[in-house]
């Protein structure tokens, strides 16, 4: 089976869950099927430099990393014109773009394509959103109607497109995102070993409402003086406004914007942490919440969107719109660490089934279905 990738529209490794499933699925494919070709397309001015790390010469043979040279005043002519014939030429079997913004317009109609869509959030949302952000997620439709099956990466996700776009349930196909073993891997640290603060992962946005937990932290820290609340996560114009509200509290010294980090001081954080925070108005699916769980630290997070899809019983739920009761979960898990000793525990042992492996022998279930 000879399957081209797309990376258009997509930031490094650092850039967010997106980039994390591109990786991480194409990473596990290609050793688990490793009879199929695999051929990644970069556009040479968008950074999804992680795929460098695929190189044949130095990994595997099965797969090849392509950059069409294409500058920024081209690009709408290479999607309509040049790429569909890359597609054509190459007779591959199977089209996966990694992004779900992608101009499908032109494809070839020979070509199958399998799509993943991730979450569409500002149709769900409207009124959060700027009108070009809702229109780029209304666009999707014409990637999902042109696609052979759709990779949904949550139930949520699911009837979100369902709702939206009135798409038949069985085209979407529920897949979940996996964790690295690496993270399996960890022995989480006693208690008394960590650190004395509570933690946010997560790209600088208004859906994340880190506002909400900078305001909820605020009543938290009025009985736990010594505690502080480290953010990490890309920074945005957004942020701006965040280190305003940090400063008019009078929690400039609390607070701690650490920014991006690697891989290894995520998982350092985690395992220091007290306790991690995730209060977001809507996720797709919600990624830091297993990773918390295989650090072994208590999370306490939003009711809303996939979170509790993905957290079950393992996480403590609260209402994002409100400030009080956030606060109030969050003193629990502070106020009460042997009550979250077993739930972190058996919180651990739940998050064992979610691999990059199951991810990739699902996707090619998938590839295999539409051939």
């Amino acid at each position: 089976m000879k399957i081209a990738y797309s990376t258009w529209n997509m930031k490094t490794i650092s850039g967010g869950g997106v980039s994390n499933y591109g990786f991480n699925l194409v990473q596990t494919i290609r050793f688990a099927f490793n009879t199929n070709q695999y051929n990644i397309y970069s556009n040479g001015y968008e950074k999804a430099g992680c795929f460098e790390k695929l190189n044949p010469i130095t990994l595997n043979k099965n797969i090849i990393y392509k950059i069409p040279w294409v500058r920024r005043y081209f690009v709408k002519d290479f999607y309509r014109q040049i790429w569909p014939h890359y597609l054509d030429f190459n007779k591959y079997d199977i089209y996966h773009p990694l992004s779900q913004f992608i101009d499908t317009a032109s494809l070839p109609k020979n070509c199958k394509m399998i799509f993943t869509a991730y979450d569409i959030t500002p149709l769900v949302h409207k009124g959060e959103y700027p009108e070009h952000w809702i229109k780029r997620h209304t666009d999707i439709k014409q990637s999902i109607d042109r696609a052979s099956s759709v990779i949904c990466i949550s139930k949520q996700t699911q009837s979100d497109l369902m709702d939206a776009f009135n798409i038949p349930k069985d085209k979407l196909k529920i897949i979940y995102l996996g964790l690295e073993q690496s993270w399996h891997d960890i022995e989480p640290p006693p208690q008394e070993k960590r650190g004395n603060y509570i933690l946010f992962v997560g790209v600088h946005g208004p859906r994340k409402n880190i506002a909400g937990l900078i305001k909820s932290f605020n009543i938290v820290v009025q009985k736990n003086k010594g505690l502080s609340l480290k953010l990490v996560g890309a920074e945005t114009e957004y942020t701006v406004g965040l280190k305003k509200l940090s400063r008019g509290l009078g929690l400039s010294d609390k607070i701690d914007f650490i920014g991006p980090v690697n891989d290894q001081q995520l998982k350092e954080l985690y395992c220091k942490a007290r306790g991690f925070v995730f209060p977001s108005f809507y996720e797709g699916f919600g990624l830091p919440l297993l990773e918390a769980m295989a650090c072994g630290t208590p999370v306490v997070c939003s009711n809303r969107g996939a979170l509790p899809e993905i957290g079950k019983k393992h996480c403590t739920y609260f209402n994002p719109n409100n400030i009080e009761e956030m606060s109030d979960k969050i003193t629990y898990i502070l106020n009460n660490p042997n009550d979250m000793i077993s739930k972190m525990s058996a919180a651990k042992e739940y998050c064992r089934q979610f691999t990059w492996q199951r991810t990739a022998v699902e996707t090619q279930k998938v590839y295999e279905s539409i051939i």
